[in-house]
């Protein structure tokens, strides 16, 4: 328990601080067996409400990004497809799932549903858009930013960078049809966060502690913000993306067997 202790304490060292938690569970669960203690979401994520206070909200991911449109979104019935932490929170009770086909996630605190109802996925209203307004901490377990740090595209869409553009899509959900737009990549560009990750660690943006062999990183949201609007600003995210003709003429191929297969 005391080892417990110590990574809730990491993880929430400010009990009134929203948490969005992102979490490999392979190196945790070894580290917690060297030490002869079994490893169990459910109580990483008990110990961390319990640390928490009412002002405060635990975020855990529940993404299914790679939904197709036309597909049927069910936020009860459909399951994450990120994981092992969010389907293990799939099956609690406790817990409401925004309604994002995309980027939904799983909250308990202070949040309510009411507060998200974003048209886009990275938009007003959206998860990250709500993760800004309360200045959310950011914990990333034993997972890196190429992986896991979804709100770098919120803020690429607040920035319209020349790189990503909206794409519609319509999702059958509530017993109707309902349109939702996300702003994805152009054809042939790649995001490469790695270099992002680095330079976020010099500039003192992003943190990182080895928690007896398992990296954890974090970030404050409203920090990383300015942070990354500064970086749009001067170069327009050229260090975290770049084009490939090879993935162009893929996207393109893909595109076009699909639309010969209708």
């Amino acid at each position: 328990m005391e080892l417990l202790k110590e990574l809730v304490q990491i993880i929430a060292p400010n009990a009134s601080q929203s948490i969005f938690l992102a979490s490999g569970i392979k190196r945790l669960s070894l580290l917690f067996k060297s030490k002869g203690v079994p490893f169990d979401v459910n109580a990483l994520v008990d110990a961390i409400n319990d640390h928490l206070n009412d002002d405060a909200s635990l975020i855990i991911p529940a993404y299914t990004d790679t939904l197709p449109s036309g597909a049927v979104f069910d936020k009860h019935k459909t399951k994450p497809t990120i994981g092992a932490v969010p389907n293990r929170i799939f099956r609690r009770q406790d817990f409401f799932r925004t309604n994002d086909p995309l980027h939904s996630a799983f909250i308990k605190g202070k949040f309510s549903e009411r507060e998200f109802n974003a048209t886009s996925t990275f938009g007003e209203n959206s998860l990250f858009d709500n993760m800004l307004k309360a200045n959310v901490r950011q914990v990333f377990i034993d997972v890196d930013l190429q992986n896991s740090f979804t709100f770098i595209h919120y803020v690429e869409e607040l920035k319209k960078v020349a790189y990503r553009k909206h794409f519609a899509l319509r999702y059958k959900m509530d017993g109707g049809t309902q349109e939702i737009l996300f702003h994805t990549r152009k054809p042939g560009f790649i995001t490469k966060l790695d270099l992002l990750q680095q330079e976020m660690l010099k500039a003192n943006v992003l943190h990182e502690c080895n928690f007896y062999g398992v990296s954890i990183f974090w970030l404050d949201t409203a920090e990383a913000f300015s942070y990354l609007i500064n970086e749009i600003d001067k170069h327009g995210g050229k260090p975290w993306r770049y084009f490939s003709w090879k993935a162009y003429f893929r996207r393109v191929l893909k595109r076009i067997v699909k639309q010969q297969a209708i």
